[in-house]
């Protein structure tokens, strides 16, 4: 089953093929920033025609939908490949975790994730989701970092980013699936990290 990008889902395609592409030599990466400036012209036009539509299918005076813009999608989805690449390399080292930053970087992984699932509108599937803890102890904690990270990276690197014009149902219900992940995931870390920062406070 095939189905048409959102105008939204066009934009994060062509991050993702430019974001993977970032260490091409300056001619290819020159062609990137045009092809994302041509999305972000499509997507501001493709939203106001949707706009327009759902202006003139209500009431005389609706209020016009908010509309996800270009650098806000770029930000969140570079952002939490950023902040996720930074955790991965923290647990990495095997050093001791600092509660208060980490807890800080998943609670801004939340808040984008949830902003590109509401924006990105990925349609809803029988896709499974990872069984995730209820809680996090200290023995789990950097396990549940470590599949934070496959999550943000199974959604970053979605093969059905890999086409602007179509993609398989598939990858789609698979990206809202990871993401709604991610969602329950880093809330749950970030619970675990106040609850660990006030054990590693009283034992001080």
């Amino acid at each position: 089953m095939r189905f048409r990008f959102s105008p939204a889902l066009k934009v994060l395609a062509a991050l993702a093929f430019a974001c993977g592409g970032a260490s091409l030599c300056s001619g290819q990466s020159r062609r990137s920033d045009s092809t994302q400036r041509e999305l972000q012209r499509s997507l501001e036009r493709d939203l106001l025609m949707r706009d327009m539509e759902a202006m003139a299918s209500t009431s005389p005076t609706p209020q016009p939908p908010r509309r996800p813009s270009f650098e806000q999608l770029s930000e969140d989805f570079e952002r939490i490949q950023l902040i996720n690449r930074t955790l991965a390399q923290v647990v990495a080292s095997g050093k001791e975790l600092d509660f208060k930053a980490v807890g800080q970087s998943v609670s801004e992984i939340r808040k984008r994730a949830g902003r590109l699932k509401e924006n990105l509108l990925l349609p809803e599937g029988a896709e499974d989701r990872p069984k995730l803890p209820d809680e996090i102890g200290p023995e789990q904690f950097k396990p549940s970092l470590t599949t934070l990270n496959k999550l943000v990276v199974s959604f970053a690197h979605n093969p059905g980013f890999q086409s602007v014009n179509v993609v398989d149902a598939h990858w789609s219900t698979r990206a809202r699936s990871d993401l709604e992940a991610i969602i329950q995931l880093s809330g749950q870390l970030k619970k675990s990290c106040e609850q660990l920062q006030k054990v590693a406070q009283k034992s001080r």
